[in-house]
């Protein structure tokens, strides 16, 4: 069964707002309630529905969450013993070494999570990450980057097992059986967190280093490739965009393309094969 919520809407089906433009909330005893079941059934259970596409995983999972990680530009310290955690005042994650962890999933569950509270600072998603610990604030803090930890590691294809963070159960109890639907407002907050992380796996960056060998100079450039903007596993696109961002760079850089040298550095290009660069 799946429980939906829905707000309550004006008699012209629009959200009623405050004076600063805030939906207006108010708690009041209803006759009738406002969430709603519905039954659901299994696709094996049903005839004629095509079987689902699996999703297509180029790169391993420790890859892909090494370059999450990487394409953020996070900072993230390994100088913790046992304990990870997100630092707002210095906007910095310090974790334990990956060795330190008993497998490589829960080295990523954990930076995961920590890179959900990271998500929090006022330069991004701008939640509230006042609370201290043992606080209800704290605890709902804590709820949404669990919740978004799990989802970022259902996609990565990382095991997170529950137990890793049994110490905030209770805590999280508390707070849902106070407000019945903090559950709705957490997993929607988990899943902007995790749209926020996960579009860092869409761009990929890569240095075009520009030699001019007649005055001893080498410029560097770093491009964002967008992965939807390009067939990544076709080096002849990707020479052809490059060769564009060439061009580009000598008109803005005013050198002769006579007297210079190009080449490509793919540092964030794993599944490019058979580019060794540009040279001219």
């Amino acid at each position: 069964m799946v429980v939906h919520f829905r707000e309550l809407k004006d008699a012209n089906g629009k959200s009623v707002l405050d004076s600063e433009g805030n939906v207006k909330k108010d708690e009041v005893e209803l006759e009738r309630p406002l969430c709603r079941y519905y039954t659901l059934f299994n696709a094996q259970q049903i005839a004629g529905i095509p079987e689902m596409e699996k999703e297509k995983v180029d790169w391993p999972a420790e890859q892909r969450a090494d370059n999450i990680l990487r394409e953020s530009d996070a900072k993230i310290f390994h100088d913790q013993d046992k304990s990870a955690y997100y630092q707002p005042a210095k906007d910095e994650i310090h974790m334990p070494p990956k060795s330190h962890f008993q497998n490589s999933d829960r080295y990523y569950a954990t930076a995961l999570h920590e890179l959900g509270h990271w998500t929090g600072h006022q330069t991004r998603l701008n939640r509230d990450l006042g609370g201290f610990k043992g606080s209800d604030q704290y605890a709902r803090e804590e709820l949404r980057a669990e919740l978004a930890s799990y989802f970022m590691s259902d996609r990565l294809k990382i095991s997170n097992e529950v137990e890793n963070h049994a110490s905030y159960l209770q805590s999280w109890v508390k707070v849902l059986k106070e407000d019945k639907h903090e559950i709705f407002r957490a997993s929607r907050d988990a899943e902007k967190i995790t749209e926020y992380v996960m579009a860092y796996e869409k761009e990929m960056k890569c240095t075009l280093s520009i030699v001019d060998k007649q005055n001893f100079k080498t410029f560097q450039i770093t491009l964002a490739v967008k992965r939807d903007d390009l067939d990544l596993s076709n080096p002849d696109a990707l020479r052809g965009f490059l060769n564009q961002e060439k061009e580009k760079c000598l008109k803005n850089l005013n050198l002769n393309p006579d007297k210079c040298q190009f080449q490509l550095k793919p540092l964030e290009m794993p599944k490019v094969k058979g580019l060794p660069g540009l040279d001219r």
